[in-house]
This record gives C-alpha cells, structure tokens and sequence, in this order.
C-alpha cells in the first residue's frame, strides 16, 4: 500500500483527497523524500492517525524537517503524527553524553535543522536499552507535530 501512495503523481495545485483515516506501516523511507515524492508525503502527512516504523533508515533531523514540512499547512490542527525509528545520524555522538546533555544535545541539533523539541524523554527496557521519545515540531512554520521514538 505504502508503494502506491509513493506512486501518487498529482499537480501541486490540486487538493488531496483524504480518504485514508488510519496509517500504521513499517517503512523504508531510505530517499524517497525527494521532491518527485513531495505529493505522496503531503497526502500520508494527512492521514488523521499516521504511524510510520522505519527500522532501517538512517535519519538525521533535516529528513525529519523535510518530513513535517511536506504537510500541508491545514494539518497542523491533527494529532501529532509518530515516527518509530532505529538509527538517527547525531546519535552515536550523543551517547558518549549523560544524564541532561542528552536533551541539550537533542535540542541543537534539531534547532539548527529548523525544528524544535517541546517534549524529551527517555525510558529504559529490561535490557537496560535506552529509549528516547520526542515531541517535535517546525519552528518558524505551522505544519503536522511528530512523536518521534527511537528505540
């Protein structure tokens, strides 16, 4: 399904018809943000209960900009979409850092990518695994909010 609304090819200018109300898929995001694809975003950014897994993608915070700022401006009144992911580019620099640098650190960089982090939080797993859990938005644009997990 995921494939075919990467198909979806629709003048910029015509309204995306929302028919989907639930989204809950594993992904392989890896480059499919280029701009061709900027429709296809637009339309599952719409999607009322969107959740996205991508276990395999290494993400950095431009791609998670780029992700939020292709919603449309009318989805910013929508509940915060989720982003489960595995691997974030800036995280292996970040784990060398304890107790609040994690957050201070998580804040500068996504800062200096255009977003902002209005909620962190981290939880640990049995296996004594961090879990990081962010709230995140645009900072200068009003578009879709996103959870952002990392596990």
């Amino acid at each position: 399904m995921i494939s075919k609304l990467m198909l979806i090819q629709s003048d910029e200018t015509e309204p995306i018809n929302q028919t989907l109300q639930l989204l809950e898929v594993d992904i392989l995001i890896g480059d499919n943000l280029e701009l061709s694809n900027w429709n296809a975003w637009r339309y599952i950014t719409s999607i009322e209960n969107c959740t996205l897994r991508d276990h395999w993608t290494k993400f950095t915070f431009p791609i998670i900009y780029n992700i939020l700022l292709s919603s449309d401006e009318s989805s910013s009144s929508l509940p915060p979409m989720s982003l489960e992911i595995a691997q974030l580019g800036q995280l292996d620099s970040l784990l060398e850092l304890t107790g609040s640098q994690h957050e201070n650190s998580f804040q500068t960089f996504a800062l200096q990518s255009g977003l902002i982090i209005y909620y962190f939080g981290k939880k640990f797993s049995n296996q004594n695994k961090e879990t990081y859990f962010m709230h995140i938005q645009l900072k200068d644009i009003a578009r879709r909010k996103m959870i952002l997990t990392i596990i």
